[in-house]
């Protein structure tokens, strides 16, 4: 079963059995990506914020594993956006209340959708001052942004899309293929804005071309896996004294910076997955 299928799903006390398999489901998911590494693109991703050169990361994917390999998702101004949300936090079905998953994973694992606590509280305060209560609550559901959601931080995203569209200077568009109109849209005005202004250049980089009707969205198209380009460009900058010696804060080369930050950018909580 997919996890849309799930999600889809009504979140609702009404049936059990489906509660019970989308609870199981969240927990997988959210174990899954919790127990997930960076790959060495991710860790290329890092060097190059570090060294100044990366200005903005969009990203589809829902496994935290940006902000595992040290990049931000929050505050006013992070240099990832992750489009479709996080496997890693729920949201209520109600109030939009958001926490970190694994503060709930024991209720999902026992097959149970958790009660959100913003709603609890309410509904507690309303019972004090002698206030008729507002339904019985939201359930907590993954912070996941499905098609045609509109996104919880919609406008600040749009805000972000509109600075990096003026701004944005290269362009490297790696591991997607291109069939989610969000994305893609984005993908084609970042293009316009940086052949307008004359400023760089717009990449695609696969195994696969893009699809022909979006060929001319991209100067060059390189076939080649993401992950060895990475490995290759890591040793390459592992080589470049300028970035080695004053970038990485007392580490002697870049690959002890990397392997400093698979430990210390693992932002699993402390308890342990069981």
């Amino acid at each position: 079963m997919s996890v849309t299928t799930v999600i889809n799903a009504l979140t609702t006390r009404k049936n059990p059995r489906k509660s019970a398999a989308h609870a199981l489901q969240m927990a997988s998911l959210a174990e899954a990506a919790a127990q997930a590494q960076p790959t060495a693109f991710h860790k290329l991703l890092r060097a190059l914020q570090s060294a100044g050169i990366l200005g903005r990361v969009y990203t589809q994917n829902i496994d935290d594993l940006e902000i595992k390999a040290g990049l931000t998702t929050g505050g006013s101004n992070p240099n990832c956006v992750q489009l479709h949300g996080s496997a890693l936090e729920v949201i209520c079905t109600q109030c939009s209340f958001t926490e970190h998953t694994y503060h709930h994973f024991s209720t999902l694992k026992s097959g149970e959708l958790p009660n959100c606590p913003q709603c609890k509280h309410r509904n507690q305060e309303r019972r004090i001052q002698g206030k008729r209560l507002s339904g019985r609550g939201g359930l907590l559901r993954p912070a996941i942004i499905l098609y045609g959601e509109s996104h919880t931080k919609g406008e600040d995203i749009a805000e972000m899309q509109a600075l990096d569209e003026q701004k944005a200077d290269n362009l490297l568009v790696v591991g997607t293929s291109l069939k989610t109109f969000g994305a893609t849209d984005l993908i084609k005005r970042l293009s316009a804005n940086i052949r307008q202004n004359q400023q760089g250049q717009v990449y695609y980089m696969d195994l696969d071309n893009p699809p022909n009707s979006l060929a001319d969205v991209f100067d060059h198209i390189v076939q080649t896996d993401c992950q060895k380009f990475a490995g290759y460009m890591l040793e390459r900058l592992d080589k470049t004294p300028s970035i080695s010696l004053t970038s990485f804060r007392g580490k002697s080369n870049l690959k002890d910076w990397v392997n400093a930050g698979r430990i210390h950018n693992d932002l699993r909580p402390s308890w342990a997955w069981v």
